[in-house]
């Protein structure tokens, strides 16, 4: 009898300890999570014009799958910079688990200033631009919290205006490195 009740003291407290364990290693996201994120990409236009880009955001799961997100863009280039924020929506596949994808689609809008010497004279150009992007991306958990995140943005339609003047409309598809985020995710 006092073998059984040791068997089965040890039986319980391993199962309170795997529970404890599986409880502290809840990787990825469910509906009601909060999360910030912060990526780098950067873009090169031409051989000597390289632009770094710094996006901040801040998401929310409304659902198991569905999550809202909404950000503020940094870009820099030379002494000109790009001040934006923008708006989006993800359909996650798998975001309960360490590895997993979404499917998303996001809006921003960009302000910039760019500044040329000519002839002598300081000139300031504004310019504001207008994206809608639908992309693809993944998350790796590698604690409870802190997860890698990867993002390419593979179709793009923009709108940009050059100091209130005409609009000049284009869409881009494709896979190039200026199309790349990469950044890290913290989960409240």
């Amino acid at each position: 009898m006092k073998k059984n009740i040791l068997i089965l003291c040890a039986f319980f407290a391993f199962c309170f300890a795997k529970a404890q364990e599986n409880k502290e290693s809840s990787f990825g996201f469910t509906k009601g999570d909060v999360f910030v994120t912060g990526s780098f990409s950067n873009s090169v236009n031409g051989s000597e014009n390289a632009k770094v880009i710094f996006k901040p955001s801040i998401g929310f799961f409304v659902s198991d799958n569905v999550s809202i997100i909404a950000n503020y863009l940094i870009a820099k280039n030379g002494n000109n910079r790009s001040d934006g924020y923008g708006l989006g929506g993800a359909y996650n596949f798998n975001p309960e688990k360490q590895f997993s994808s979404h499917i998303g689609i996001s809006g921003t809008t960009v302000t910039s200033t760019m500044e040329e010497m000519i002839s002598g004279t300081l000139k300031s150009t504004n310019y504001k631009t207008s994206k809608i992007s639908l992309g693809f991306g993944v998350k790796y958990f590698v604690s409870n919290h802190f997860a890698f995140v990867a993002d390419v943005a593979f179709l793009n339609y923009s709108s940009d205006s050059i100091d209130g003047g005409t609009d000049v409309n284009s869409t881009t598809i494709g896979l190039n490195m200026s199309n790349i985020d990469l950044g890290l995710a913290y989960k409240f």
